[in-house]
């Protein structure tokens, strides 16, 4: 049974699984179901905790987002030290996505500057009727597209 799958199904039989500050894995529910799931949890701990890290970050960037409208997009770096860095991207409407990023390559402005260009250039795209020149270049291949303009 793969992690995800135990969290699944240790959901269906009432636990609810957390990550505590600390780190560690927290089960909460009915005692003798957790003596059940324990063995089975400890074998997967570290993968376990990775999803659940995962998941938590999606809330967090998601809640970030919350119902302002205003808010087109929402990031959240759990460790810049780490190698890769993790980071948990939201792009209203668009999309929800995590990245590793090698951290000799890490540069925090530079991803802010990516994903508020890329999230104006979708909203752009959005909101405009194509040109004559892009409607006449929407065929022709990557390449000679590059070379046109």
């Amino acid at each position: 049974m793969s992690p995800a799958e135990m969290i699944d199904q240790a959901t269906s039989e009432g636990l609810s699984l957390t990550i505590s500050p600390d780190g560690n894995i927290r089960v909460v529910g009915d005692q003798n179901i957790i003596d059940i799931w324990k063995p089975l949890i400890r074998e997967r701990k570290a993968e376990i905790v990775e999803l659940l890290r995962k998941d938590l970050s999606k809330q967090r960037v998601l809640e970030m987002l919350g119902t302002d409208a205003g808010k087109k997009y929402a990031f959240l770096v759990d460790d810049a030290t780490t190698d890769p860095v993790g980071v948990t991207v939201a792009i209203r409407g668009i999309a929800l996505f995590e990245m590793h990023i090698p951290h000799a390559h890490y540069d925090g402005l530079a991803l802010l500057q990516v994903i508020e260009q890329h999230s104006m250039e979708k909203t752009t795209c959005a909101n405009t009727t194509p040109s004559p020149e892009a409607k006449e270049l929407s065929h022709v291949p990557g390449e000679l597209k590059r070379k046109a303009a």
